[in-house]
């Protein structure tokens, strides 16, 4: 995956919940079990066994792709963090545009 030479529009939740998308699908290479982008919704549960289950491994892949994609720096990443950045993929969303110093209007 090439990363972003600039953010996505932060104003535009959208693009960000389409590049996390994308983190899921080929970083994390969900796409391989069938799913699809179509079949990820915003209050899609990330670590809970009745969404897509990730492990504690996975969600830190996809934090460190955060990272790499959004040119954030995360710092010290701890079970309390992935829990609650990664409780949904809207609850990432949010943390990504609090992170990069840019909110919804």
């Amino acid at each position: 995956m090439t990363p972003l030479t600039t953010a996505p529009n932060p104003s535009a939740r959208a693009g960000i919940i389409e590049h996390l998308k994308t983190l899921l699908l080929d970083r994390l290479e969900l796409a391989d079990t069938g799913l699809t982008r179509e079949q990820i919704t915003d209050d899609h549960l990330l670590l809970d066994a009745t969404g897509l289950g990730l492990d504690s491994v996975e969600a830190l892949d996809l934090i460190v792709g955060c990272e790499k994609l959004f040119g954030l720096s995360v710092g010290q990443i701890n079970k309390a963090f992935i829990e609650t950045t990664c409780h949904s993929l809207g609850t990432l969303a949010d943390y990504v545009e609090r992170a990069t110093g840019k909110t919804r209007p």
